[in-house]
């Protein structure tokens, strides 16, 4: 019996830790128009391939995905920002309650640093942002 109880007790430690393992946490909300804004290496089936917050500066191009709720009929934006400059700002017309959208931008091996994408409203508003390290690969 001493045998049955330990074993379950090892099992009742053990589970949160297996638990963590297995399911990674999904990120928390941007804001509550903005569901996701990731940096993603690509897009398939309109979902981000993954979530990058670095990316080696031999890889030429990144994409900036953002899933918005409550927009419909706005005209939103991604301002791509680099050393305190806009690179780049697309704007999409959001045409539903849910609207997944992504920009995409080339990136010069030479621009390593911090990169920040910005979503922004029609009033300029900044709905949400997130930041990239674009960084030196190893020769």
């Amino acid at each position: 019996m001493k045998r049955f109880a330990f074993t379950v007790l090892g099992l009742l430690v053990l589970a949160p830790a297996f638990a963590q393992d297995a399911a990674s946490p999904a990120p928390a909300p941007a804001s509550d128009k903005v569901t996701r804004a990731v940096f993603t290496s690509g897009v398939a089936n309109r979902e981000p391939a993954d979530q990058l917050t670095s990316l080696k500066n031999d890889v030429p191009q990144v994409y900036f995905f953002t899933e918005l709720t409550g927009l419909e009929g706005q005209a939103i934006a991604h301002k791509w920002e680099y050393a305190g400059e806009v690179k780049a700002a697309v704007t999409f017309d959001v045409k539903a309650p849910r609207w997944r959208v992504w920009s995409t931008k080339t990136l010069d091996p030479s621009w390593t640093g911090e990169w920040t994408v910005s979503v922004v409203d029609a009033s300029g508003t900044t709905l949400a942002q997130a930041k990239l390290i674009y960084e030196t690969a190893s020769q």
